[in-house]
């Protein structure tokens, strides 16, 4: 990634934690905003300057593992949000430092595999497009894990973790 990338990257991230930390509405139509931005982005990146495929095996292990690890960290996401439903009875959803945590965790030790990888002599193809993509399918599976607890809650049913962590 060049400087650019790093900036842009950082400012997305901070967007994301931002609207990670405000009180929202729980799933929806349009839950999956946010994993489509960054999936879009990542395809212009793609676009731009071309998707560079892992070497061999062990690259592909490693964007195996990475996309592996956005979907747990997804889960654990979804799980750890606080949902609950206001006085009108919508659902609403709100991160947690620990929800925030994970999301900057996770991207860092994306890098952090990348970089041993490369150093280890195992070409990985990755690039700024790989990065975001692997974010947006983190981003969507904790986008539908909210949306089914705010479907349970909003019928009735105890949301599981609903008061888990409070922010």
């Amino acid at each position: 990634m060049n400087a650019v990338q790093l900036v842009f990257l950082a400012g997305m991230v901070g967007f994301a934690i931002y609207r990670q930390t405000r009180v929202g509405p729980a799933g929806g139509p349009g839950r999956f905003t946010m994993a489509l931005l960054y999936g879009a982005i990542g395809l212009m990146s793609v676009a731009l300057t071309g998707w560079v495929l892992p070497g061999d095996s062990r690259g592909w292990l490693v964007l195996a593992i990475g996309i592996a690890l956005s979907a747990v960290v997804g889960v654990a996401r979804g799980l750890l949000t606080r949902v609950w439903t206001d006085e009108n009875g919508r659902a609403l959803r709100q991160g947690t430092w620990l929800t925030v945590s994970l999301f900057v965790g996770m991207i860092l030790v994306k890098i952090a595999i990348t970089v041993f990888a490369q150093l280890s002599g195992i070409p990985t193809g990755s690039s700024f497009a790989q990065v975001l993509l692997i974010v947006a399918v983190m981003i969507a599976v904790q986008a539908e894990i909210v949306h089914r607890r705010a479907q349970r809650l909003t019928q009735g049913e105890r949301a599981p973790l609903t008061d888990a962590v409070r922010a």
